[in-house]
């Protein structure tokens, strides 16, 4: 039998969701749910109406509990779905991941809260494959058989008798990310380097890069440098405040031929093809609640200007809803851009698809 895993955890969660009664007996109410500016993965009740907040990885993560823990506090403050949840009862909080790290067992042994850790694998047998789960120190365990509608969201995971082991990425975080964490909140922290674990476990391709106050993840470009094309995510301080930007690759049109640029007349005359811009994104609860709200928050650097311009103003901007019919235009479906993690998802499968298209590896 081989192990498999899921492609994202974005896949991961439309399969969490697609089976929650056969998994746990819950009924679903919620997918990345936002609240004061964090974003539940699940949200979910038992038949006798006590909630349940499910947090997924799919891969090793440290900082689970901290998550489900904001998540506790802010839901209990604002007490959604009250129709349909009973209050006067303890709330759930679970976990899904393949794999669970020691920071997590310490931080449930500690924790005031009851944590659940349930763990799964993907396996095939034969023709068929398999999603195996169990709770963290019970030996029954519960098997279902993926269905073939979910089979494109797999890959295979190599055995250690195939493969070697690839090093350790996730490794300390450079100068310039040190000093992006100075004088943030321990959430606040332990967010961006959440953040900067999923962008550094996705590929093996993508590596990470601290220049001088900007932190780099791309594919390599000898020892020190990322291909100019090939940047995924960029992490740079911000002038003003004291809070981190974030910059994405992510689909833009590119104006082709003669006319005019605005992107409006663009789409409606076809004059384009789908391109990559770097542009920045709702990073903290202050922007999340701008982009709520209908503001312009989503920043497309264009043209000749780059981020490495002293001031790199945006060349276009959008409100998130604006910006999710461009990318519907441009990908054939609108993607559900409603946290910081999803627009990484999005910049990272587009970054993936477009090394794989060009058949792109790593350069030493």
């Amino acid at each position: 039998m081989n192990d498999w895993r899921f492609d994202s955890e974005f896949s991961l969660e439309e399969f969490i969701w697609s089976h929650l009664p056969a998994l746990l007996q819950l009924e679903p109410l919620a997918r990345q749910y936002a609240i004061a500016g964090q974003y539940c993965d699940i949200l979910a009740k038992t038949s006798d109406r006590q909630l349940v907040i499910l947090e997924l990885k799919n891969g090793e993560d440290r900082y689970i509990c901290p998550q489900l823990t904001r998540y506790f506090e802010f839901i209990h403050r604002e007490k959604p779905f009250s129709d349909f949840v009973d209050y006067t009862k303890p709330v759930r909080l679970v976990a899904f991941s393949p794999v669970f790290h020691e920071h997590n067992f310490i931080d449930q042994k500690y924790s005031r809260l009851t944590l659940e850790f349930w763990q799964f694998r993907l396996y095939a047998d034969g023709e068929d494959k398999y999603f195996e789960w169990h709770l963290v120190d019970s030996e029954e365990s519960f098997t279902l058989p993926i269905p073939k509608l979910f089979e494109r969201s797999l890959q295979p995971i190599p055995h250690q008798a195939d493969a070697i082991a690839p090093p350790q990425k996730v490794t300390r975080p450079p100068k310039s990310f040190r000093t992006l964490l100075e004088g943030l909140s321990p959430d606040q922290q332990a967010y961006l380097l959440s953040l900067r674990e999923k962008l550094l476990s996705f590929d093996d391709r993508i590596i990470e890069i601290g220049l001088t106050k900007r932190t780099q993840y791309g594919l390599r470009k000898g020892k020190k440098e990322i291909f100019k094309g090939n940047i995924c995510a960029e992490f740079m301080p911000c002038k003003v405040f004291s809070t981190p930007k974030l910059y994405l690759s992510l689909p833009y049109p590119q104006w082709i031929g003669r006319g005019s640029r605005q992107i409006g007349k663009m789409i409606e005359k076809g004059n384009y093809r789908t391109g990559y811009a770097m542009t920045r994104v709702p990073l903290t609860p202050k922007e999340w609640e701008r982009a709520w709200q209908g503001d312009q928050v989503i920043g497309v650097i264009a043209g000749n200007r780059t981020l490495n311009h002293p001031n790199p103003a945006p060349s276009f901007t959008f409100t998130l809803e604006r910006y999710c019919e461009l990318c519907e235009h441009l990908l054939g479906d609108r993607p559900q851009l409603e946290s910081s993690e999803a627009f990484i998802e999005l910049a990272l499968q587009q970054w993936q698809s477009n090394l794989n298209d060009t058949g792109a590896t790593d350069v030493h």
